[in-house]
This record gives C-alpha cells, sequence and structure tokens, in this order.
C-alpha cells in the first residue's frame, strides 16, 4: 500500500511517501481499498503539534490520515458478510 509517513512534527516537510506491506486481516477487521484519502485539518495540526492528540497517534512514525472513500475488498471472520 502507498502511504505517507509522519517522522516528526515539522509540518509538510517532515512526512514521506512510502510503499508498506498490506495490513493483515484481523477476525474483527475490515480491509478497504482506498479510492479517496483526504489530509484533513485534523492532520495538519497532528503534523506540527505533538500535544494535538491524545491517541497514540502521537507516536512516529505513523501514518497520517483518518479518513476516506474506498472499497471493501476483504472483512474479518467476527464481522457481517
Amino acid at each position: 500500500m502507498l502511504a505517507i509517513i509522519q517522522h516528526n512534527f515539522t509540518g509538510i516537510d517532515g512526512l514521506t511517501v512510502s510503499q508498506r506491506p498490506q495490513p493483515h486481516l484481523t477476525a474483527e477487521g475490515v480491509l478497504i481499498a482506498m479510492e479517496t484519502l483526504p489530509v484533513v485539518p485534523s492532520d495538519w495540526h497532528k503534523e506540527t503539534n505533538p500535544h494535538a492528540t491524545a491517541e497514540q497517534a502521537a507516536q512516529l512514525p505513523r501514518v497520517i490520515g483518518i479518513g476516506g472513500v474506498g472499497t471493501v475488498i476483504a472483512v474479518g471472520q467476527h464481522r457481517d458478510q
């Protein structure tokens, strides 16, 4: 999968694009082939401020992006098919 990776809190200069392995589908998971993944204001805040989130998402490096549009290609065995 193609991913935008945040390495530090210097804004756009701290981002790189890299190829990552496809995530492993868990029993409760959903695998989605993304068509559109916008970078939204909450992503901008997290790019420049390590305190912008109380989530573990502040741990770097991390894949950015919290929303998007795509097609479900697989669901885990504990999900409604």
